[in-house]
């Protein structure tokens, strides 16, 4: 039998699937695996997808890992007058908008000087600002941030957290990251030696942990003024203000 190109192309499509069918059934085992090779990589990518949006956090996580157990946070963007807008996220996720002119540039018009939010705001207020540090350890020299600031307490739990130890009491006391102290090699009680700012050998008071840092960061939560360090009230435009009521 034969057919035309002009005509029904049905008992083409017919006989295709009948052969379709018949290898099918001849290598059944091969067929499984070629589902099963489809299969597997949809399924992985399926996984690594959820896998990636679980560790995204929403915002209301966000909100909650950012403040512990605070009010709200308050940051000082610029000097008044410079006509800033904070965008909605801020400072969750977004920053703020600087106004610019017809040509793109940025306009800024400051005038006055910085205020500290803990002296103007009509609540108690934790000052926390994050500095940079330099200390020794086994491999050389290491920079790593500080946190300068009285975090580790109730008022602050999700945000900062002491895991271990307690938190420090005098300006040569010092708690660190689980991994600092796998780095450095030491236990709670043994000390550090800062190079920078300040020299300064450090008491290891505790170990302590943040909701925003992954587990491999390496940091120190000092105490205010801790290595000559400015304060809050004398740079709050690197500071956040923790407001508690």
């Amino acid at each position: 039998m034969t057919w035309s190109r002009t005509g029904s192309t049905r008992p083409a499509r017919g006989l295709a699937a009948r052969i379709a069918r018949r290898n099918a059934s001849r290598a059944r085992g091969r067929s499984i695996l070629i589902v099963l090779m489809m299969t597997v990589p949809v399924l992985a990518v399926s996984a690594v997808a959820t896998v990636a949006a679980s560790t995204v956090p929403t915002d209301a996580e966000l909100v909650e890992m950012t403040l512990g157990q605070s009010q709200a946070v308050v940051r000082v963007a610029a000097s008044p007058g410079d006509g800033l807008e904070q965008s909605a996220d801020a400072p969750m996720r977004g920053y703020w908008d600087v106004p610019r002119d017809d040509t793109g540039q940025p306009v800024v018009e400051s005038s006055g000087e910085f205020a500290d939010p803990a002296a103007v705001i009509d609540a108690p207020v934790i000052g926390v600002a994050v500095h940079g540090a330099t200390i020794e350890t086994p491999d050389g020299y290491r920079s790593m941030s500080v946190v300068a600031g009285d975090v580790l307490q109730p008022a602050l739990e999700g945000r900062w957290d002491l895991v271990d130890g307690r938190a420090p009491r005098t300006d040569r006391e010092v708690t660190v990251t689980a991994s600092l102290l796998d780095t450095l090699g030491v236990e709670l009680g043994d000390r550090v030696q800062a190079i920078s700012p300040a020299r300064a050998a450090l008491t290891i008071v505790g170990v302590h942990e943040s909701a925003l840092d992954p587990d491999s960061t390496t940091s120190l939560v000092l105490r205010e003024g801790a290595l000559d360090l400015p304060t809050v009230a004398q740079a709050p435009q690197s500071a956040e203000f923790f407001v508690l009521g």
